[in-house]
């Protein structure tokens, strides 16, 4: 609640969620939507999050999914996704907020989120419940953690991507959200950015300076791939 308010978080807060303690109560007692909870509001504030790391396995993932509603999903990947274009890494012990080593040491971080996430009986069950909020989440994060195991999710998000699109629970971020997450892994689906593209005065028009030049950023990597696979063919 303070997070969503954007209110400070205190540094006796931090520490505390932080603590050995209580990450170890909520990896075995907490249910999907808290932990999600604690990591989305930990990673917007830019502080440390002890438990983004402890649940960072093939097991604890797989139970997190078991659980998890599309918007526990989406949160969960945004936050480690967070973490990582941040350059923050998930918690050191001495300095609450000081990096440990260089994020390209830690290149496979959220990977066992993002794996799972990727398996076929979850790509069906997230495409048919998610909102467009939670598909915009979600592909901006697999684009920021890059592993190849969300090429399912995305293929299955694309063949579906005029019903987020044309709803009106979609904006402008949402839009730039979905067209960037497909750049940065580079998964050109023309669906996809066609489906945008057909939203283009929607976000010239509603949208931040932010959300166009990021729209106009990954249209611009993909048309310049596009050209290139041409130019070999």
């Amino acid at each position: 609640a303070l997070t969503s308010m954007d209110q400070t978080l205190s540094p006796e807060l931090v520490r505390g969620v932080n603590s050995k303690e209580v990450v170890s109560r909520i990896k075995r007692d907490g249910s999907s939507q808290c932990i999600g909870n604690i990591m989305w509001s930990l990673s917007k504030g830019r502080h440390a999050c002890r438990l983004a790391d402890e649940v960072d396995d093939a097991q604890s993932a797989d139970k997190f999914i078991k659980g998890a509603s599309p918007q526990n999903v989406a949160m969960a990947l945004w936050s480690l996704a967070t973490m990582k274009n941040n350059n923050d890494l998930p918690y050191d012990p001495n300095h609450n907020n000081t990096p440990i080593h260089h994020w390209k040491t830690r290149s496979k971080f959220g990977h066992a989120f993002v794996e799972r996430v990727g398996e076929k009986d979850v790509v069906e069950e997230y495409v048919q419940d998610c909102l467009p909020r939670d598909v915009s989440m979600l592909v901006w994060a697999l684009g920021v953690l890059k592993s190849s195991s969300s090429l399912l999710m995305l293929e299955s998000i694309a063949a579906e991507v005029e019903r987020f699109t044309v709803s009106p629970d979609c904006n402008p971020q949402f839009y730039s959200n979905i067209v960037q997450g497909y750049a940065k892994i580079g998964a050109f689906d023309g669906r996809v950015f066609r489906a945008v593209a057909d939203q283009a005065d929607r976000i010239l028009k509603e949208g931040t300076l932010q959300d166009i030049t990021n729209t106009v950023w990954a249209f611009a990597v993909a048309g310049k791939v596009e050209e290139n696979e041409r130019r070999v063919r």
